[in-house]
């Protein structure tokens, strides 16, 4: 069985836009932190729960993307 080889410049390509994805979701999850801490200040526990729970599915994401580098 013959794999197709991936020429470097190709793989560098990949990996940069792994990388890039990852940095999105990192940012994604960044942006959910005002709306925890504001709901936080008004103690709306069910907007945290959903907050929290939304931060976890995309550390989630970010953590499948790095096990794919």
């Amino acid at each position: 069985m013959v794999f197709p080889a991936e020429t470097t410049k190709q793989l560098r390509r990949r990996i940069i836009d792994i990388c890039q994805d990852h940095a999105r979701k990192v940012l994604d999850a960044t942006r959910e932190l005002p709306s925890l801490l504001d709901a936080y200040s008004r103690d709306d526990e069910a907007s945290i729960r959903e907050h929290v729970s939304r931060i976890r599915q995309i550390e989630e994401e970010a953590n499948q993307l790095k096990r794919v580098l």
